[in-house]
């Protein structure tokens, strides 16, 4: 299938799972499910950070996949590798209008930051402003570069920002 010519081809593949497939993305490079996905999936709730990171660690065992990031609404999101510590970065969203399209969102940013050659981390940062632009609008919104240089201005003078 298309996952064993993508890794004999050393070709990144990015997944925003639905239920129905779940399981069928094994080897991916990055697999994003959201908070309700997961659970259901898993047969877990999903409250906390540490559940997510247990969760994605299980996704990532039983997926054998490169990585996985789990989004958490407006908790933010926690990215899981085999090589490495987990990372929690919260939400960037100010005010949330509207979260249709948020997870497309995340996604894509994901894989063009795959695409680029980012850190992981990275992206994850990317794509939570990216994110918190695309809720800041009515319906489903297409972000664009500069609506996540706003996001990322806006956030840099917020007093309580995290480092992450």
């Amino acid at each position: 299938g298309i996952l064993s010519i993508s890794r004999k081809e050393n070709v990144p593949v990015a997944v925003d799972p639905k239920f129905v497939n779940f399981f069928e993305f094994r080897g991916c490079t990055l697999f994003k499910p959201n908070r309700l996905e997961t659970s259901l999936a898993l047969g877990m709730e999903i409250k906390t950070v540490d559940d997510a990171i247990e969760a994605g660690n299980q996704l990532l065992d039983r997926l054998s996949a490169h990585s996985v990031l789990i989004t958490l609404g407006g908790d933010g999101s926690v990215l899981c590798r085999k090589d490495s510590e987990p990372f929690f970065r919260p939400a960037a969203a100010r005010h949330v209008f509207d979260v249709s399209g948020a997870g497309d969102t995340v996604i894509a940013v994901m894989a063009l930051s795959i695409a680029a050659g980012l850190p992981l981390d990275d992206g994850v940062r990317v794509s939570s402003f990216a994110a918190a632009a695309t809720c800041a609008e009515p319906g489903v919104y297409a972000v664009t570069p500069s609506d996540i240089l706003k996001e990322v201005k806006r956030y840099s003078r917020r007093k309580d920002t995290c480092q992450n």
